[in-house]
C-alpha cells in the first residue's frame, strides 16, 4: 500500500489587486510558466465549524510568486485517490469544505498563473505525484533563501507620485514605511544573483529602484562597485565627509573612469582615520527598477544582469537602445482612492520609465563569481525634482548574504 501522505504547511500569500483603469507593465512581470513552490513546514489544519462544514486553514508557500492553491481530496487508505476539489481558493489560505461522511485526506498545492507546486511529500519522503487529471501542470520549482526590508529610517522622501501628482497632506504626514510588508526571496549559488520580490503597502504609483550596496572594505563590496557605481567619502581629520557619486561612467565599458579613480585612491593612507585610509568607498549597484500599483503593491521577478546609472522618464530624457527596458503605466485617480493617499481627482495619466545604462551591455553586466554580504534596498526615484520630489530615500532594505556561482565550464 502507498505510504501515508505527510502534510506540509504553507505561508500565506494573498492576491495581488487587481486595479481598475490601470494599464502597462510596471515591473520585470512574472513568466506565465514560471515553477509554483512547495509548502514550509507542517501546518495543514482542519477545523469544524458545524454539523455539515469545516475549514481548512493553512500558511504560505515558500515562493512569493505562487498567489492561489489548489485543494485535493482523497480516500484514506488509498493514498493515490486524490482528485480535484477546487482548483482555487481566490488566494486565500482558508477554505470552508461540506462534511463528508467518508474518512478523506487533503492536499493543499500553491500555484501561480499556470503551474502547480508539490503535493507535499509521503511517508518515505517522496515527492507525491499529481493526479491524472490536474488543475494545472506541475512545475516544482526550490525554496528560495528570503528576507524581509525593513523601514530604514531614512530622510528626504518623496511625496508625490511617478505623475508627479502630490499625495495629501494628511498621507505625507501619517505615512511611513514601518507598515510596508516587503519580502526579497533569491536562489544562492547561481550564475547570477536572482530572484522575487513581493511588496505591499510601499507608495502608491510610485517607482522604485532595486539596488544593492555593500560593506565598505571587503572584496565583495569592490565587486559590487566594480559592476556599478561608487560613493566615496573622505576623512577630514574628525569624521567622514563630502560624500558623494563618482560620475564619470564613461563610455560603459569597464574599467571605467569611476573605477580608475577609485583605484587611484583606494589605499592612499590618513593615519588620522579609523580606517588608515584618507577615502572611504561603498560600491552600489542599481540593478532593477519598478512602478508600484494604487495600493503600493508590486510582485516581480528580477535577475541583476544589468547595471544603471539612475531612471528617468521619457519626458525628461529620449530613452535610447543601450537604456533599460521602458515600464509604462496609464493610471487614473479616482476618490476615495484605496489607501487615502490624495485629496484631489487627479485626471488619467501615462507615464513612461527607464533606467539610464552606467556600465554596458544592459543584460550583459553581471556580479562576478563568489561571496556577497551586502545590503539590498529598494530606494525611492525622485527624477532629479527638488521639494516634495525627494532626494533619492532609502525606503526599506535589509542586509542579505548570498553566492554567485560560476559559470559551467
Amino acid at each position: 500500500m502507498p505510504s501515508q501522505p505527510r502534510v506540509l504547511s504553507l505561508v500565506l500569500v494573498l492576491p495581488l489587486a487587481l486595479v481598475a483603469g490601470t494599464t502597462g507593465a510596471r515591473a520585470a512581470e512574472v513568466p506565465a510558466d514560471a515553477p509554483a513552490g512547495r509548502l514550509a513546514v507542517a501546518s495543514l489544519t482542519i477545523e469544524r465549524t458545524s454539523l455539515t462544514e469545516h475549514v481548512l486553514h493553512w500558511g504560505d508557500s515558500c515562493l512569493a510568486t505562487d498567489i492561489d492553491y489548489a485543494v485535493y481530496e482523497g480516500v484514506v487508505g488509498d493514498y493515490e485517490s486524490h482528485a480535484i476539489r477546487l482548483c482555487s481558493t481566490g488566494g486565500a489560505s482558508e477554505q470552508p469544505l461540506l462534511t463528508t461522511t467518508a474518512d478523506v485526506y487533503y492536499l493543499v498545492v500553491p500555484r501561480n498563473a499556470e503551474r502547480e507546486g508539490s503535493y507535499g511529500t509521503d511517508g518515505a519522503g517522496s515527492e507525491r505525484l499529481p493526479p491524472p487529471a490536474a488543475c494545472l501542470p506541475q512545475n516544482l520549482g526550490e525554496c528560495p533563501a528570503s528576507a524581509p526590508l525593513v523601514d530604514l529610517d531614512a530622510s528626504g522622501f518623496r511625496w508625490m507620485d511617478v505623475a508627479d501628482q502630490v499625495y495629501a497632506a494628511a498621507y505625507r504626514g501619517d505615512y511611513d514605511y514601518t507598515g510596508a510588508q516587503v519580502i526579497v526571496q533569491f536562489f544562492p549559488g547561481e550564475r547570477t544573483f536572482r530572484g522575487i520580490i513581493r511588496a505591499r503597502s510601499l507608495k502608491p504609483n510610485f517607482t522604485y529602484q532595486v539596488k544593492l550596496a555593500g560593506n565598505s572594505g571587503t572584496a565583495s563590496n569592490e565587486a559590487i562597485g566594480l559592476t556599478g557605481r561608487w560613493w566615496q567619502e573622505e576623512w577630514n581629520g574628525s569624521a567622514w565627509a563630502n560624500g558623494h557619486n563618482l560620475n564619470d561612467k564613461g563610455d560603459g565599458s569597464s574599467p571605467n573612469p569611476n573605477d580608475l579613480t577609485y583605484f587611484a585612491r583606494r589605499d592612499l593612507p590618513d593615519s588620522s582615520s579609523p580606517t588608515g585610509l584618507r577615502y572611504r568607498f561603498t560600491g552600489y549597484l542599481v540593478f532593477e527598477y519598478f512602478i508600484t500599483d494604487e495600493r503600493g503593491d508590486a510582485l516581480l521577478t528580477f535577475e541583476a544582469h544589468s547595471s544603471y546609472h539612475v531612471l528617468w522618464k521619457t519626458s525628461q530624457r529620449t530613452h535610447t537602445a543601450q537604456d533599460g527596458p521602458v515600464y509604462a503605466v496609464t493610471f487614473d485617480v479616482e476618490l476615495p482612492d484605496p489607501v487615502s493617499a490624495y485629496d484631489v481627482d487627479y485626471p488619467e495619466a501615462t507615464v513612461e520609465v527607464f533606467g539610464e545604462w552606467e556600465r554596458l551591455p544592459v543584460g550583459g553586466v553581471t556580479l562576478p563569481p563568489g561571496f556577497y554580504e551586502a545590503q539590498l534596498t529598494l530606494t525611492e526615484e525622485s527624477f532629479h525634482g527638488s521639494g516634495l520630489s525627494g532626494s533619492w530615500a532609502a525606503a526599506v532594505g535589509a542586509p542579505i548574504v548570498f553566492d554567485v556561482g560560476a559559470p559551467p565550464d
